[in-house]
């Protein structure tokens, strides 16, 4: 019993730490007044009621119960166990458990992370008549337990300097009651600091340091919640030191990251303001360190604050959509500086394309055509009969570029298309695999580039293979390249461009990059290639049909809580920032 009234008090605390609570007046100073300098990472949350509220709404409950994998859980033997340990518990404290949730967790939330995985965590409570009434019934069980197992010196406390401090487990958890006040840490010696400062009056606490300070200054009050990251006592620390050389020796984490990475390099501090509003979850995060001046060579992904990126591109079936300023040319010129180690690889790259392009050169006489915005949209396929439904269902691609000359950089474009492709036909050939033919279309007044496989004389059955997913088009539309993996997606990009035409939609003044994704079409994605995840799961991992069955549940599970979101990245004053958007399932 005393294993599941621990973990019945370990779990609400890690919940409510994410979920938020309301602030109130009490005379205890704020908790990083009791908080060793040396925390790595913060999270507070301050001011939440109405989440707490949502989340034990019966509404809420109903809608989770729709979830295939909380359904499951509330038909388990766990389930029904933890339900009786919650009705034991409501019966010891006299009080409904929504109500002792309320009470129990209706204050600041105050979470820190110390080297060697120390957890410091504070939880004001607004009752501390029922904290006082919980830790007794936990002391009961815990002795009891350490009774029948002939080992009472587990459940012991200590006093140090007027402050007692209790262990349930005989190790290193341990807890402390200051008034409404509730403290737990994995780490006895975490427990004797806040002791300490507790005593001095926070003379040395992190509320002191000038990284904290300087981070709650750029944020402002009346946050709800805001996470700090100590920047400067991460470095030197080998995973945090090894996150550049991961960006560096990616181009594409390269393209999204670099320029950012230049400026958290050089910063102090991280800090993130979060904030609750009904069913969205926002966070902006802030460091103090600034991106590359404009004449640097990492400077590629800078649009002045009065210019950003342009819309996300909408189309039928979206699953994801991204846009960026990206100035390619820039970005090319700085390899050099960007991937030292990938000289041999990228000289074999631009061989390739002084072919495709007929000998130009690539960073000063093809990307300089292309404007910094780059905008690429994801959608799921509307399969047709007449050309092939496959079992393996791949989403369809598109990418739009912008052109500075059309009718030059057309001719160009579609001149190598059409080397890409006989590359690739060449290819399939040596592998007696069917190729691609090439012909002409016209939607919408556009006239496209267009290559299908060949499906005369094939049966339904043959028409199953995974090539049937692509249908590659070349188009130019206005001052907008597409390059699509579909016919389908082609052209309703060209509906969307034709429509953006005549409304001119404003940028995103200050933004380089926007993300947003769709919870309803990743799902519909997942459930459609259900089975083949399934054996690739089996295959690649080596695990049984059961086992490749639950993570495939798993993945939808994350994809249901987590799949509808909006991120933005941007600049103020040559700072960058970063918000997301996260909207709930529920």
């Amino acid at each position: 019993m005393i294993r599941k009234m621990t973990v019945l008090l370990w779990v609400p605390l890690a919940w409510v730490a994410f979920s938020g609570i309301f602030s109130y007046a009490e005379e205890l100073p704020h908790p990083a007044e009791w908080v060793p300098s040396e925390a790595l990472i913060v999270l507070e949350v301050s001011s939440a009621e109405p989440l707490v509220e949502a989340l034990l709404a019966r509404e809420t409950h109903q809608r989770a119960k729709e979830i295939p994998q909380i359904a499951e859980f509330l038909r388990s033997s766990q389930f029904a166990q933890m339900a009786a340990v919650v009705s034991y518990l409501e019966l010891r404290l006299d009080t409904p458990w929504r109500e002792a949730v309320r009470h129990l967790l209706g204050g600041r939330i105050w979470v820190a992370v110390f080297p060697q995985n120390g957890i410091l965590l504070f939880i004001d409570t607004k009752n501390p008549v029922l904290l006082e009434r919980l830790h007794q019934v936990v002391l009961e069980h815990a002795r009891e337990e350490a009774r029948k197992a002939f080992d009472p010196a587990r459940v012991a406390s200590r006093t140090y300097k007027g402050m007692t401090a209790w262990t349930v487990d005989g190790g290193q958890n341990v807890y402390a009651l200051v008034g409404p006040r509730l403290i737990l840490t994995n780490k006895a010696e975490l427990m004797k600091s806040v002791a300490d400062l507790r005593e001095e009056g926070g003379t040395h606490s992190l509320a002191r340091s000038e990284n904290y300070q300087a981070a709650r200054t750029t944020l402002g009050v009346g946050m709800p919640a805001w996470v700090f990251v100590n920047l400067s006592a991460l470095a030197g620390r080998p995973r945090a030191e090894r996150i550049p050389e991961v960006v560096r020796s990616n181009p594409l984490l390269g393209l999204l990251l670099a320029d950012t990475m230049e400026a958290v390099k050089d910063s102090s501090w991280l800090a993130g303001a979060v904030q609750i509003v009904k069913d969205r979850l926002s966070i902006k995060l802030q460091v103090d360190g600034s991106l590359p001046a404009a004449d640097q060579p990492l400077a590629f992904s800078l649009p002045d604050e009065n210019t950003g990126v342009l819309p996300n591109i909408e189309v039928p079936r979206r699953l994801v959509a991204l846009t960026l300023y990206r100035d390619l040319a820039k970005f090319y010129a700085a390899k050099d500086i960007l991937f030292p180690e990938r000289t041999s690889g990228l000289i074999f790259f631009e061989n390739m394309m002084g072919i495709f392009f007929t000998g130009r050169h690539f960073s000063e006489e093809v990307l300089p055509h292309l404007h910094p915005e780059i905008r690429l949209v994801v959608a799921a396929q509307d399969y047709r009969a007449d050309y092939g439904i496959p079992d393996v269902q791949v989403p369809a691609v598109a990418v739009v570029f912008r052109m500075k000359d059309p009718a030059q950089f057309t001719l160009m474009a579609e001149e190598a298309w059409q080397k890409a492709l006989g590359l690739i036909n060449f290819t399939r050939g040596q592998q007696a695999l069917p190729g691609l033919i090439l012909d002409r279309q016209e939607y919408q007044g556009v006239r496209y580039s267009v290559a299908a496989f060949p499906t005369v004389g094939l049966s339904a059955e043959e028409r199953k293979h995974v090539r049937f997913n692509f249908k590659p088009v070349l188009a130019a539309c206005g001052e907008h390249l597409i390059l699509s993996s579909t016919e389908q997606l082609a052209r309703d990009v060209i509906d969307y461009l034709r429509k953006e035409e005549a409304t001119s939609p404003p940028r995103l003044a200050g933004c380089s990059l926007m993300l947003e994704t769709s919870r309803e079409g990743l799902l519909r994605l997942i459930e459609a290639n259900h089975e083949n995840l399934v054996l690739q799961n089996m295959v690649e991992k080596g695990h049984d049909r059961g086992k490749a069955e639950e993570e495939v549940r798993n993945l939808w599970l994350l994809v249901s809580l987590l799949g509808e979101m909006k991120l933005e990245w941007g600049r103020t004053k040559n700072q960058p920032w970063v918000k997301a958007q996260w909207i709930s399932p529920f």
